[in-house]
């Protein structure tokens, strides 16, 4: 049986990541989402390279098979994986994507693709529902700032990227010390163009352990 992370002292709501295996691994309808990936991307992508586990990276080759598609180990983070990946590819233009980010949709990827344009990033998001106010707190407990909740956007992927904005937004990030859990922040950080687009499609990101009965009924 899969184990799950250890509660916190604040009850927030379990991530899928401590005690996981790879989601990489997960099965749904006779494949892994890995497959499931790397099949959907391969439809426009003319190379694939992905990065998993370190002590992983064999057993995820031999799962692709005859894809086109290369595995290497990646890093202890979202941004130092797609910083270790983005040394191995030189095309101009480069998708973004993440095994847990399932139901994604071709038609939205194409619309991606047609709006990079002159930007340097293209970004799905959707819109957030909240029903209360919002703001930030500090570590101390008082109130920094109000929020507004109209503008608030979460974005998911794929994601559509110039490599030489990526490149230039890593060279930033490593230089200043920049972490972010969006690559497109770093983009943006770093004085990029980023085009964010709503879309009204269904998408599935497996984050807490409920979301895999949703994935299984899907």
């Amino acid at each position: 049986a899969s184990r799950f992370c250890r509660r916190r002292a604040c009850r927030c709501r379990q991530r899928c990541t401590c005690w996981w295996p790879a989601k990489a691994f997960l099965q749904h309808r006779g494949k892994s989402l890995l497959e499931h990936a790397v099949e959907f991307l391969s439809t426009v992508a003319g190379r694939i390279v992905v990065g998993l586990p370190t002590g992983q990276v064999d057993e995820g080759q031999a799962l692709l098979g005859g894809l086109n598609a290369h595995c290497i180990a990646g890093g202890a983070s979202k941004q130092e994986t797609v910083a270790l990946l983005l040394d191995q590819v030189s095309e101009p233009l480069i998708i973004v994507h993440d095994v847990s980010e399932f139901m994604a949709d071709p038609d939205l990827l194409a619309r991606l693709l047609a709006l990079i344009g002159e930007d340097d990033a293209v970004v799905p998001v959707e819109r957030l529902r909240v029903r209360g106010s919002l703001a930030t707190i500090d570590a101390d407990g008082w109130m920094e700032s109000r929020v507004d909740r109209e503008r608030l956007v979460s974005s998911y992927c794929p994601q559509v990227y110039r490599r030489e904005a990526l490149v230039q937004a890593f060279i930033q990030a490593q230089r200043d010390g920049w972490h972010e859990t969006g690559i497109y922040a770093l983009v943006h950080r770093a004085g990029g163009k980023v085009c964010l687009v709503e879309d009204g499609g269904e998408h599935l990101k497996l984050t807490y352990p409920e979301d895999l009965a949703v994935l299984e009924n899907t």
